[in-house]
């Protein structure tokens, strides 16, 4: 299998709408396979909007222990992981990987990856409060804000920030221009 050419990592705070754009985004690219989407393996029950491999805490470190994951990080009382697989392509034309990762990987996955684009997906903090509160799931609110000032060193190295404040379809389509003009660049490079 080819290694992928480019890792896009998607981040940014809780409840800023990372795996709705991701997945509209994908959805709007049919037929596409030189574009992946990496699952992660989360400490987590399935299900949400997010699609990832649940696996239990002893179960996750027993991974992590022996290398599972390229990419691994902890945040809000869960551990979060991408396997290699994740960034394998299934031929040898060129491969852009979309992951939903933590701010706190970035240098990691570029290290990984020299050719790793960030995305920072946003909004202002009352809206993600709001948002928050409707999943149901968000134990602690505040401890969710607490590594927000992560956004603004991120957002001085970002290759694309989309600040999701109007309809999600607006903000899946500045993603999924972005991902049509990696996918056309690393193209070209191939030719």
């Amino acid at each position: 299998m080819a290694r992928a050419k480019c890792l896009v990592m998607v981040v940014g705070p809780s409840g800023a709408g990372k795996d709705t754009l991701i997945n509209l985004a994908i959805a709007a690219m049919p037929n596409q396979p030189r574009l992946l989407l990496a699952q992660r393996a989360v400490t987590r029950p399935p299900g949400g909007a997010e699609n990832h491999e649940s696996l239990t805490e002893a179960e996750f470190f027993e991974a992590e222990r022996h290398g599972a994951f390229v990419l691994s990080w902890r945040a809000h009382g869960l551990s979060y992981g991408v396997r290699p697989a994740e960034l394998e392509g299934a031929t040898d034309h060129p491969q852009v990987v979309i992951a939903s990762v933590s701010r706190t990987v970035i240098n990691e996955g570029r290290t990984l990856m020299p050719n790793s684009r960030v995305v920072l997906i946003t909004a202002p903090r009352q809206l993600l409060e709001q948002r928050l509160s409707a999943r149901g799931r968000e134990a602690a609110l505040e401890s969710r804000f607490e590594r927000q000032d992560l956004d603004a060193l991120v957002r001085e190295t970002a290759d694309l920030v989309i600040e999701n404040t109007g309809t999600a379809d607006q903000g899946a389509a500045q993603l999924r221009d972005f991902l049509s003009a990696l996918l056309a660049e690393f193209s070209a490079m191939a030719t």
